[in-house]
């Protein structure tokens, strides 16, 4: 940034010192962004931008949970989106029924491991989230309590 700000002071003082002296100010020189080209090296062909992804994921399926001690335990199969970002774990602990996000970012994996006090009985769901944002439908609700 300091350099191109030289640059500039050098080309000011030179334009102005020639309009002072009455004599044509000289063109400045503007870099040329390279052509955008392929892999192998061939201009790229003009197109039109991609639409953007509004498709959401589809349902994760098949959640199960299993309960530990101060534990439950999440496992879903995997969806098959080449854009998949991940999935969002969403829960409620009775009495609450609202389901709200556990994980607050999407999460790689196909499992779950979520604390819960001993007799708490927990709801839980998965959403699939692509790289787009979009978000599923919430998978099929399953209930488990905690030992």
């Amino acid at each position: 940034m300091r350099q191109t700000y030289f640059v500039a002071m050098a080309v000011l003082v030179v334009a102005l010192g020639a309009a002072a002296c009455g004599k044509k100010t000289p063109p400045v020189a503007r870099p040329v962004p390279p052509p955008v080209t392929t892999a192998g090296g061939t201009p790229a062909p003009n197109r039109p931008p991609a639409p953007p992804d509004t498709q959401a994921p589809a349902v994760p399926s098949g959640l199960t949970a299993t309960a530990g001690e101060l534990r439950v335990s999440l496992a879903w199969t995997a969806n098959s989106e080449p854009d998949l970002a991940g999935y969002i774990v969403i829960r409620a602990i009775e009495p609450a029924t609202e389901l709200t996000p556990v994980t607050l970012t999407p999460i790689q994996d196909t499992n779950f491991r979520d604390t819960v006090p001993t007799g708490s009985r927990a709801t839980y769901a998965v959403l699939a989230v692509d790289k787009a944002g979009n978000h599923s439908a919430p998978s099929n609700q399953i209930a488990e309590t905690a030992r």
